[in-house]
């Protein structure tokens, strides 16, 4: 059965069936994009439990979809993958709440400990938010 749902955002080909392929392994159904229009499309169409991008993508970069997400509320975890050093960028996504980084190239078990984290935070402020709402009354 699977755990949820991840869309998969990456416009080299080989890169994104090895994500797909590693991502449906740790048993998600996978949803998968080539360039950042479609993916933009697919998210406000479908409700993904995760979103995994790349940030060099045609049509719409990873940072402007990001940003595009966080601006009409949508509070999907984000894991962004890229061929550069995250820590030394001066990009406005490391900003962005909800959002983890993995540098190009990765292993398996990196991104399956990402998506883990990413998946645990996003129940956690779930279950909060349901308290929140119980002991307000709203």
């Amino acid at each position: 059965m699977a755990q949820g749902t991840i869309l998969i955002i990456e416009d080299e080909q080989d890169v994104l069936d090895v994500l797909c392929e590693m991502v449906t392994l740790f048993g998600y159904t996978v949803a998968r994009a080539s360039d950042g229009i479609l993916a933009w499309e697919m998210i406000r169409r479908a409700n993904y439990d995760l979103v995994i991008t790349d940030l060099g993508l045609p049509g719409m970069d990873g940072v402007e979809l990001v940003k595009s997400m966080r601006a009409n509320s949508l509070n999907v975890p984000v894991l962004v993958i890229a061929g550069i050093d995250f820590d030394k960028s001066d990009l406005e996504i490391k900003r962005a709440s909800n959002c983890d980084f993995i540098q190009k190239p990765f292993k398996m078990k990196d991104i399956k400990e990402k998506i883990s984290q990413l998946l645990k935070g996003k129940e956690q402020a779930s279950q909060k938010t349901k308290h929140d709402q119980k002991t307000t009354g709203k």
